[in-house]
């Protein structure tokens, strides 16, 4: 489990990295799942969501 920020037993040094990791893996996901998506929706319709 990462270290968390109210958790008084990590420093900075500790806390920080394993935040910036998690958003950076959060970050990842959500734009793959944003990505399938549209595919998928793509692949439906023929035509790309927005457009």
């Amino acid at each position: 489990d990462s270290p968390k920020a109210r958790e008084s037993e990590y420093g900075w040094g500790e806390v920080l990295p394993a935040a910036a990791l998690q958003g950076a893996i959060f970050a990842v996901v959500k734009a793959a799942m944003d990505r399938g998506g549209a595919k998928g929706f793509e692949k439906l319709t023929g035509v790309w969501p927005g457009d």
